[in-house]
């Protein structure tokens, strides 16, 4: 049985983590559930005595500051700095402490803005976006640190980049959430307050969205596979656009008021393909949840933990 700590497990991808060890790894790990009361990981005394304390055999570094568009454009440095230094530390202390591996969440905010398709090869070939320039640098160097202590020491460290999350336990926030969760709070909003649903562009941008609890499936299968690759991108390959995923939550939500696109507001990249090659040579047959019943599980899972629940 591997000791498996998991950061940030209060988190979007640590609630998945919670439910798929409940459900279908049992018996098979000892999963250990760290969030922000077991130390800070901007601390290094703090990440120090986190791994001396729990000496795992593997870590999955989920913890990070992380946020949609109105908080990259508004807080850019407090994106840097936090994940920066959360990021070195943790994989610095893996090394020391000889965990086996350590996977990493990047994102596909580091990719260079006119990149066609995003392969792993292209991520450092150009500036991210600018409305996501210092997160995307930050994450960026989670694949620089691990090459490097790859080199030198020999580790088996790699990083999963995946594309939009959603899910259940999600950062529901209407100024720092993500697509997905902070449509679902204002599309609640609108109703109870018999208002309009106003979004932000034209809703006509293309998305590529995954369930959390297919990241921490696939997560848990590359972390046990000897595929010796630095960085994996995971994604379903199934673009929707901004309509059609307000379309989808206001089905779930029985929301039938108006709707309006506020195109005086900014929409972000147009579309940013993902090419996932590499993880179907890994993981040929993966089933991914279709979005439509993500959705509704996520909108269930707010409208029973409303209001008690990240904002």
């Amino acid at each position: 049985m591997s000791k498996i700590l998991i950061t940030g497990s209060d988190g979007l991808i640590g609630w998945a983590f919670r439910l798929l060890h409940d459900q279908e790894y049992k018996e098979d790990d000892e999963f250990i559930f760290c969030t922000r009361k077991d130390g800070n990981l901007i601390n290094e005394d703090h990440v120090a005595k986190i791994y001396a304390k729990h000496k795992p055999d593997y870590v999955i570094h989920a913890a990070a500051r992380v946020g949609g568009i109105g908080i990259n454009l508004a807080k850019p440095a407090e994106l840097f700095y936090e994940n920066i230094l959360m990021n070195s530390f943790m994989i610095h202390y893996a090394y020391l402490f000889n965990v086996k591996s350590i996977v990493s969440y990047s994102s596909v905010c580091t990719f260079p803005d006119d990149a066609p398709v995003l392969t792993e090869d292209l991520q450092q070939c150009g500036k991210p976006f600018d409305s996501n320039f210092a997160y995307g640098y930050a994450k960026r160097m989670i694949d620089i640190q691990n090459k490097a202590y790859k080199r030198q020491y020999g580790v088996n460290y790699f990083s999963i980049i995946s594309t939009n999350l959603y899910g259940p336990n999600d950062n529901f926030s209407l100024t720092d959430g993500h697509v997905i969760p902070c449509l679902i709070h204002k599309c609640f909003l609108a109703k109870k307050n018999n208002d309009p649903l106003v979004i932000w562009g034209d809703g006509n941008s293309l998305r590529e969205f995954i369930y959390s609890y297919d990241v921490a499936k696939l997560t848990m299968e590359l972390l046990k596979t000897e595929h010796g690759k630095d960085k994996i991108i995971v994604s379903n390959n199934n673009e929707l656009s901004i309509r059609q995923v307000v379309e989808m939550i206001c089905r779930c939500m029985n929301f039938d008021g108006e709707v309006i696109f506020d195109t005086s507001k900014p929409k972000g990249q147009y579309r940013r393909p993902s090419d996932t090659a590499l993880l179907r040579g890994i993981i040929p047959d993966f089933q991914f949840t279709d979005h439509e019943t993500g959705i509704k599980k996520s909108v269930d899972w707010f409208a029973k933990n409303y209001p008690d629940l990240r904002t």
